[in-house]
C-alpha cells in the first residue's frame, strides 16, 4: 500500500479545507497524544490513516461525553460535584479531612491497644 506523508500544514488544508483546523492545532493534538506523528529532519509529518484515526477517536470521546455517567437515582456522575466547581469542591474536601484529623479519638481499638502493650 502506497503511504502519503504530509506536513502539518498540508494535512491541515487536505484534510480540513475551511481553514478551522490548522497546522497548530494538529500541532496540540499531538502534544496531547491524540495524533500520531512521525518527526523526519526536525519536520512533524503524518498519514492519512493518522488524521482518520484521530477524527475517529474525537467522534467516540464526543459520543461518550453524551452518555449518562451514572445509573443509580440520586447520585451525582462521576466526576460531577453537585454543582461546585472544582476548586470549591477540593476547598471543602480539604476542609473535612482537616476537620476530621483535628477531631479526637474517642477511644482506641483493640489493636492498637495491644501494640502500644496498654490495656
Amino acid at each position: 500500500m502506497d503511504k502519503r506523508y504530509y506536513s502539518l500544514a498540508e494535512a491541515a488544508r487536505r484534510h480540513f479545507p475551511d481553514g478551522r483546523i490548522t497546522a497548530r492545532s494538529l500541532r496540540t493534538e499531538i502534544e496531547k497524544g491524540r495524533l500520531r506523528a512521525i518527526k523526519i529532519a526536525g519536520k512533524l509529518i503524518v498519514t492519512d490513516a493518522d488524521i482518520e484515526a484521530m477524527i475517529e477517536a474525537a467522534r467516540r470521546d464526543a459520543e461518550t461525553a453524551l452518555r449518562p455517567r451514572s445509573a443509580v437515582p440520586g447520585q451525582a456522575p462521576a466526576g460531577h460535584h453537585n454543582g461546585l466547581s472544582e476548586t470549591e469542591w477540593l476547598k471543602r474536601a480539604q476542609a473535612a479531612a482537616l476537620r476530621t484529623a483535628r477531631e479526637p479519638v474517642k477511644r482506641s481499638s483493640e489493636a492498637t491497644l495491644l501494640l502500644s502493650g496498654k490495656q
